[in-house]
């Protein structure tokens, strides 16, 4: 009786051959069997009952395991449960029933029992050989499909370890940078409010808390990108009055862009919708949008800062500038983090960011925000 060696490594040979596991009673069956599969190049180990089938799968796995219906003690279909429970799906053997002819009851429980194929005795050498080729065609592509989804998953892990690492190594960074930022900042507002400090040198202060100011923000951005990347960013949205926040904003980026000169225009109308917004988070959005406006447009180009009440509550603001136009609907083509940013936060309120394009020339940058219940 032959036995099944250890295996390391993939199961089968790349040569075509495959270990297989005859398990019949009938000690004839066995030998035709054997003789069969092994002309053909496969090592065959053989077993007299279920029980010792069970025994040799300690040792060994096979790729197919052909199994005779009707046998003592153990029949094939109590053996095929119990090897069954034995292996994870992508590891199980390929099961093959062997059947009487008109055995109809035998069929349809071995369908039951999710098998892969049958052999009604008597069987012809071609078509035993023919089926165990078929068999391990499928076997070997299944073990494929597992071994490529294996290697993704371990790519899968690897990309999410190294983000996370990466995550874990900007938080730190912009952590160091936040103190540091801070100082300079308190500084350059001690030299602005200095009286005896000339004028020119305050101009070169404002500049100084425009670019800090202008870091800060980047860097809570950034961090804002992270929380929401792990479903951590909580928003706290009420009605908040507009037209202080745009002339603020206003205000900020002609001071921070002015050797750009801007021309910013607000586009308010009396009276002013109430903008359903987290207001701090808004600022930050607003400033954002108004960069990108002047990167985007020509030295003294208009920038149009606007509100508009929508249909059924809620409000859209929107950037506009005379830059190059850009098709609607390929927003998420240009963004960068900033307009990522930008976009999560609309989403985070429950609205959307939208890109329209302006005649003849131009483009505006809308956020949507859905009004409060």
């Amino acid at each position: 009786m032959g036995e099944m060696g250890a295996i390391s490594g993939t199961r089968g040979h790349p040569q075509g051959e495959a270990r297989i596991l005859v398990v019949d009673d009938d000690p004839d069956i066995r030998a035709v069997l054997e003789k069969c599969l092994a002309s053909e190049g496969h090592v065959v180990a053989l077993a007299e009952s279920g029980s010792r089938a069970l025994e040799l799968l300690e040792c060994s796995i096979p790729d197919i395991i052909i199994l005779d219906v009707l046998m003592p003690q153990m029949d094939g279909f109590a053996t095929c449960e119990r090897i069954k429970s034995r292996f994870a799906a992508e590891n199980m053997p390929m099961l093959v029933f062997m059947t009487a002819l008109g055995d109809h009851d035998s069929m349809q429980r071995a369908y039951q029992l999710s098998t892969d194929e049958f052999l009604v005795k008597p069987f012809r050498r071609e078509e035993l050989l023919l089926r165990i080729g078929s068999l391990l065609r499928i076997r070997r592509l299944k073990q494929e499909l597992v071994a490529k989804y294996e290697g993704a998953c371990l790519q899968n892990a690897a990309l999410l370890h190294a983000k996370k690492e990466a995550e874990a190594l900007l938080r730190i960074v912009m952590h160091d940078l936040a103190g540091p930022l801070g100082v300079i900042l308190l500084n350059a507002e001690y030299l602005i409010r200095e009286s005896s400090f000339p004028e020119d040198a305050k101009n070169v202060a404002r500049d100084i808390v425009s670019c800090t100011s202008s870091m800060q923000r980047t860097i809570a951005n950034q961090l804002d990108l992270l929380r929401a990347n792990r479903g951590e960013l909580t928003v706290h949205p009420f009605p908040a009055d507009i037209t202080p926040i745009f002339a603020e904003a206003a205000e900020e980026i002609s001071r921070r862009a002015r050797f750009r000169r801007p021309r910013v225009r607000l586009d308010v109308p009396s009276p002013a919708p109430s903008v359903p917004a987290d207001v701090e988070l808004l600022k930050r959005v607003l400033a954002t949008l108004l960069d990108n406006a002047v990167k985007h447009s020509a030295v003294g180009g208009e920038i149009v800062l606007g509100v508009r009440a929508l249909e059924g509550g809620g409000a859209e603001v929107r950037v506009q500038d005379e830059g190059p136009p850009i098709p609607e609907g390929s927003l998420k083509k240009i963004e960068g983090r900033d307009l990522a940013f930008c976009r999560l936060i609309a989403e985070a309120h429950g609205g959307r960011m939208r890109i329209q394009e302006i005649q003849p020339r131009g483009k505006a940058l809308c956020i949507e925000l859905p009004g409060i219940e």
